[in-house]
C-alpha cells in the first residue's frame, strides 16, 4: 500500500485553503488504495477541527520546519506551503521517493517529482524553468481539490438567474480581515436602495478573530440573516445550491462555487488569489471585487445591484464549464500514477478536441456505438462544449503513465443516483488495460451511484471487461452495477 505524507499547515493568518485540499486529497487518496499521514504544526488542528475526525494519523510538529517528528520513510511527501522553500522541500524529499509540490503561484520546486496546480487555465508550459525536466505536471481546474460533496451538489443544482432569493457569504475558516462584516454592510445598503430583500446565509469559521464582531453586526442587522459556524463542506455545498448569489474569496473556494454553478462575486483577500480571479473574471464565470483592501461597503454593493440586475443566467453557465467536482479524485489517480506507474484521469479541455475527433472518426471504431455515425467536426466542438458545461456529465481523457492520451471516459449522472458508464480507446491504445482502469476509476469517481452501460451484444471485448468488472445484463443490452468501488483483485489494472 502507498504511504502518502502530506505537510500543510493552516492558521489565523494563512486560513484553511491549505488544510482544506490537502485533507480532501488525503481522503481520495484513501479511497484510490494509498495510506496517507498529515504532518502539520499544533495550530492547524484548532483552526481547522476537520483534521482530527478524517481518520488519518497526525505527525504534529513544533514549528514549521522542524521535521523530526517525522519518522518515515514515505512512498511519498506532498507539500502544500508557501512558507516553505526548495531548501524544505529538500529535506521532505529525504523522507520519500518521491516530492509532490501543490502550489498556484509558479514558485520554483528543484526537487520535486510532480506539481499539481488546481488553477483554473494553467499550462503545463507556465512551470517551465521552476521543476526538473521529468517533473510531471497535473494542472487546470481539472484537477481542482474540492470536496465530493459538491459534486454531488452540481448534479442537483440548475442555471441561475430568476428571483433573488438567497445569498450566501462565505470568506474561508478564518476571514483575518473581516471581509464578512464590510460584506454585510454592503448587503443592507444594497437592499436599502434597491428594496431586494434576500435572505442570507453567513459562513464563519469558529476561530475567526471578528467572529463575536460579526455576531454583534448580524444582532443589528435588519437582513434575514443566518448564521453557520463551522460548517461542513456538505452543508456549504447545499448552501451553495440553494443560493442565488454568492460572496466570497477567490481561492479554493471560487472553484467551490463554480462547480455548484452559483453565480458569484469574488473579493482577493491576498495576492495569491489575483491570478485566479483575474482568469475566472476573463472567462465569465465570476465577477471580481478587487482586494479587499481597496473595497468600501458602497463599492460592494454598487457590485452587487449590478450582478443583481445583469445576467446572472450566462455567469452560471460559464461557472458550470469551469469544473465538475471530480478533480479530487482525479488528483489522487495522478499521484497514485507516479507512484505505481499506472494510468490516471484528466479533464477534458477544448485543446483535446483533434485528438478525440481522430478517436470518434476512426474507421470501425464507432461500430459498437448506440450511434455509429461520424460527426463532424463542427458537430464534435459543440458536443465537447455542451459536455463540458452540464453539471450532469463528467468528460474525462485516459492517460497513460507516460502522459499520453489513450481514450475517453464520460460519466452521465442522474437525479437518481445511477450514472451511465461510456469508454472509447483510441485504436492504437486498445488491448493495453486502459479500458479496465479507467472502469475501475469510474467506479471510485462515483462511489455511492448505481452504474449502468449499454453495450452491442456482438461486442464481445466490451462483454468481457464489464462482466469481470461485476456489471450484470438488465435488458435491451444494458448492464448495471451495484454501487462500490471495483477492487483491484477483480483484474482491473491499478
Amino acid at each position: 500500500m502507498t504511504h502518502v505524507l502530506l505537510r500543510f499547515d493552516a492558521g489565523a493568518r494563512i486560513g484553511g485553503g491549505h488544510a482544506s485540499r490537502c485533507l480532501n486529497l488525503a481522503d481520495a487518496l484513501r479511497a484510490a488504495g494509498a495510506r496517507c499521514t498529515i504532518a502539520t504544526v499544533e495550530e492547524s488542528l484548532r483552526a481547522f477541527p476537520r483534521l482530527a475526525g478524517a481518520g488519518h494519523a497526525i505527525v504534529t510538529l513544533p514549528e514549521a520546519r522542524d521535521l523530526r517528528a517525522l519518522t518515515g520513510p514515505f512512498d511519498m511527501a506532498v507539500v502544500d506551503h508557501y512558507g516553505l522553500g526548495p531548501d524544505d522541500e529538500a529535506e521532505l524529499r529525504s523522507h520519500a521517493r518521491f516530492l509532490v509540490a501543490i502550489d498556484d503561484l509558479v514558485r520554483p520546486h528543484p526537487q520535486a517529482d510532480a506539481v499539481i496546480d488546481q488553477t483554473y487555465r494553467r499550462e503545463p508550459t507556465h512551470y517551465e524553468g521552476c521543476l526538473p525536466a521529468q517533473a510531471r505536471r497535473f494542472v487546470g481546474a481539472g484537477f481542482c481539490m474540492i470536496h465530493p460533496a459538491f459534486g454531488a451538489a452540481r448534479a442537483q443544482s440548475s442555471v441561475r438567474g430568476g428571483a433573488l432569493e438567497r445569498i450566501v457569504v462565505s470568506f474561508g475558516a478564518t476571514d483575518p480581515g473581516n471581509a464578512t462584516g464590510l460584506t454585510l454592510r454592503a448587503l443592507e445598503k444594497f437592499a436599502a436602495a434597491s428594496g431586494e430583500a434576500p435572505a442570507v446565509d453567513v459562513v464563519l469559521g469558529a476561530l475567526s478573530p471578528h467572529r463575536a464582531e460579526v455576531e454583534s453586526a448580524l444582532a443589528r442587522s435588519p437582513l434575514t440573516v443566518r448564521l453557520h459556524v463551522d460548517a461542513s463542506p456538505e452543508a456549504l455545498a447545499r448552501l451553495y445550491r440553494d443560493a442565488d448569489l454568492a460572496i466570497g474569496a477567490g481561492g479554493i473556494s471560487s472553484l467551490e462555487r463554480c462547480c455548484v454553478g452559483v453565480p458569484a462575486i469574488a473579493v482577493e483577500l491576498n495576492d495569491n488569489q489575483t491570478h485566479v480571479i483575474a482568469a475566472l473574471v476573463g472567462a465569465g464565470a465570476v465577477v471580481g471585487a478587487g482586494p479587499v483592501d481597496a473595497l468600501d461597503a458602497d463599492a460592494l454593493a454598487d457590485r452587487i445591484g449590478a450582478i443583481v440586475q445583469g445576467d446572472r443566467a450566462s455567469i452560471s453557465r460559464a461557472s458550470f464549464a469551469v469544473c465538475d467536482g471530480d478533480g479530487v479524485m482525479r488528483a489522487a489517480f495522478a499521484l497514485c500514477g507516479v507512484a505505481r506507474h499506472a494510468p490516471y484521469l484528466r479533464r477534458m479541455t477544448m485543446q483535446d478536441a483533434e485528438v478525440t475527433f481522430h478517436w470518434q472518426t476512426a474507421p470501425g471504431l464507432r461500430r459498437h456505438f448506440r450511434n455509429s455515425s461520424l460527426p463532424s467536426w463542427k458537430e464534435h466542438v459543440a458536443y465537447i462544449q455542451a459536455a463540458l458545461a452540464n453539471s450532469a456529465i463528467s468528460l474525462n481523457v485516459i492517460v497513460s503513465a507516460n502522459d499520453e492520451p489513450t481514450g475517453i471516459l464520460r460519466l452521465d449522472r442522474s437525479a437518481t443516483d445511477e450514472t451511465e458508464v461510456s469508454i472509447l480507446i483510441a485504436p492504437e491504445s486498445q488491448g493495453l488495460g486502459f479500458a479496465r482502469a479507467a472502469l475501475r476509476q469510474a467506479s471510485l469517481l462515483r462511489p455511492h451511484d448505481r452504474l449502468r452501460a449499454w453495450i452491442a451484444p456482438d461486442n464481445l471485448a466490451s462483454l468481457a471487461l464489464f462482466r469481470s468488472a461485476g456489471y450484470v445484463e438488465q435488458f435491451d443490452n444494458w448492464f448495471v452495477r451495484a454501487p462500490g468501488p471495483i477492487p483491484v483483485s477483480s483484474g482491473a489494472a491499478r
